[in-house]
């Protein structure tokens, strides 16, 4: 089976994710609402396997904590460490729409090749991470085209241009195996500072965002800063669990390079 372009085109109320939610209850323009699979904090390890709304996360490895948008995010800085969450909770119950929403602060200015190559957003991991976890699951190598034991059918990197377009890149894989990429490269420039949170959408739509005619967007800080109006028949459909997080390769610093915090995933598009 494969995740299919719907016969009708979804218009939804955009849900606002502007701002963070902070304790138990959402911040102002921030709400938790109708269409939220996750929302989690990223905080601490008690955090990342309890999300405040939906799915939780396997943890494999471990996650760094530093300061954060409310209290602390995560980071991490190798491919043994990477969160897992179930691939029909992200999907949700319509795969051909949905948004990933989530804080991202560089602690360098460009992702650099061979230093720190590439910061898995969620997704596809390149590198497949020599877990204990991946080497027994019995959903190792789904096809003979994978080499991961997790979902790479929509995925959102940083990457240096070496392992993955040089800046945040969203893709979508087709049923077909062609991956369809959308580039924000400014965000691998000094146009995206060191050290400042920024607040990164990931949007997509196989009949249209919102009504319109785009079916990839990444936006940040509220503005579409890379889109595609791709005909895209549908989504590789893989039984596999989603990775969020991992940095491949050796990283020149002592800690993460790009740290996450007040993750959301969405199962349906948002403006």
């Amino acid at each position: 089976m494969r995740y299919a372009r719907s016969r009708w085109v979804a218009v939804v109320a955009g849900l606002v994710l502007a701002a963070p939610f902070v304790g138990g209850e959402a911040a102002a323009g921030g709400a938790a609402g109708h269409g939220v699979v996750l929302a989690n904090h990223l905080n601490s390890t008690w955090s990342l396997e309890h999300s405040r709304i939906g799915a939780d996360f396997d943890v494999l490895g471990a996650p760094v904590f530093r300061p954060g948008v409310a209290r602390r995010s995560m980071g991490t800085i190798d491919d043994e460490t990477v969160l897992l969450m179930p691939f029909d909770d992200f999907f949700g119950k319509d795969p051909t729409q949905g948004t990933v929403s989530v804080w991202l602060k560089k602690r360098m200015v460009a992702s650099v090749p061979y230093e720190t190559p590439l910061n898995g957003v969620f997704g596809m991991q390149p590198y497949e991470f020599q877990d204990q976890w991946c080497a027994e699951n019995p959903l190792k190598n789904p096809e003979p085209r994978s080499d991961s034991c997790t979902n790479y059918a929509i995925n959102g990197q940083w990457g240096d241009g070496v392992s993955g377009a040089a800046g945040l890149y969203f893709e979508i894989v087709d049923g077909d195996g062609v991956y369809h990429t959308i580039v924000d490269s400014a965000f691998n420039t000094a146009a995206v500072p060191v050290g400042r949170w920024v607040h990164v959408k990931f949007v997509w739509d196989l009949d249209g965002i919102c009504g319109g005619h785009d079916v990839m967007r990444i936006i940040r800080d509220g503005t579409v800063v890379a889109s595609s109006t791709d005909l895209i028949e549908d989504i590789l459909d893989l039984p596999t669990p989603v990775a969020f997080g991992g940095s491949h390769a050796t990283n020149r610093f002592d800690g993460p390079s790009l740290l996450f915090d007040e993750l959301m995933v969405l199962d349906r598009a948002t403006r």
